[in-house]
């Protein structure tokens, strides 16, 4: 097989198949950090109560002490639940930024590569030689 022609064909594929492969590789990275941390149902179920503890309000016999603890537990558990929620959303935002810039690097060196490689072997070379 001709050297030219494969030089060739590495460049197509270089440039068009694989790039191509690189966008559908990172946009399941992005699917994945963001059904990972659940980011669309612990948005929507922010208020909710930690691990669903909640206290019932007991209306028949009311005293006020009792419901003043009930309403407080309630409100103790929402803010429990939504410092932790908000916790994991964090984790998944600094996980989808961290994939953006990986990505961003990785596609540039994976552009650059075909320059980088015959300059770092000519290098080579010329520290053999100095």
């Amino acid at each position: 097989m001709d050297a030219t022609l494969l030089f060739g064909e590495y460049f197509v594929w270089h440039y068009s198949a694989s790039v191509r492969d690189f966008f559908v590789m990172w946009g399941n990275m992005f699917w994945f950090g963001y059904h990972f941390f659940s980011m669309r149902l612990l948005a929507r179920t922010l208020f909710t109560p930690f691990k669903r503890f909640h206290q019932e309000y007991d209306l028949k016999n009311l005293n006020l002490g009792v419901l003043g603890q009930d309403i407080m537990l309630n409100l103790f558990m929402r803010m429990l639940g939504a410092v932790l929620r908000l916790c994991v959303l964090a984790f998944g935002l600094i996980f989808e930024i961290a994939v953006l810039l990986v990505g961003m690097v990785s596609l540039v060196i994976w552009l650059l590569l075909p320059l980088i490689i015959p300059l770092l072997a000519l290098g080579g070379v010329f520290l053999l030689l100095g």
